[in-house]
């Protein structure tokens, strides 16, 4: 190859290599952990309790559709508080892992489809969760206030609750 030919043929090889690589980029899919949760202020103590529990890579699955319900970090505070330990020793339990799954459900649901009464199952089928809608417009998931709902990522939706939810 003469030197005009190479310098064509790497700037070609280049040109892909760009453009496949800027194509990877543009359909990088969001995800409830990464996106949403781990990018919000009000929610590092969530943050480190999925961390902690292992579940950071379920919620960042591309495959997976999902509804989480996100207790603030006040929420974590108040819970911390009526058990009288710190947030520090919640990340610790040993069941901390059934309590976040009671968090999520294995599909999405933003709150135009919640109906009043509507009972459903987590993915910490233990205990259901049943869903109450006011006459105001208010959601609440087991008496827990959704504080801001649908927070959408390619995954799933997240809603904001003020409260930690036990199963």
């Amino acid at each position: 190859m003469r030197p005009k030919q190479i310098t064509s043929t790497v700037k070609k090889l280049m040109l892909v290599t760009t453009l496949s690589f800027s194509s990877a980029l543009t359909f990088a899919q969001s995800n409830v952990f990464d996106d949403i949760i781990s990018q919000s202020t009000n929610h590092t103590a969530l943050t480190a309790a999925i961390n902690a529990a292992g579940l950071s890579a379920a919620l960042q699955d591309e495959n997976a559709t999902l509804t989480v319900f996100a207790p603030t970090d006040a929420a974590f505070t108040f819970l911390a508080q009526k058990l009288g330990v710190s947030v520090s020793d919640l990340l610790t339990l040993p069941n901390l892992q059934d309590i976040l799954l009671y968090h999520v459900l294995g599909t999405a649901i933003p709150s135009s489809a919640v109906t009043n009464g509507a009972i459903l199952t987590p993915l910490n089928a233990d205990n259901t969760i049943k869903f109450t809608l006011t006459e105001n417009g208010a959601v609440y998931a087991n008496q827990t206030l959704v504080t801001a709902a649908d927070l959408d990522s390619d995954n799933g939706i997240v809603h904001v609750i003020d409260a930690v939810l036990l199963p």
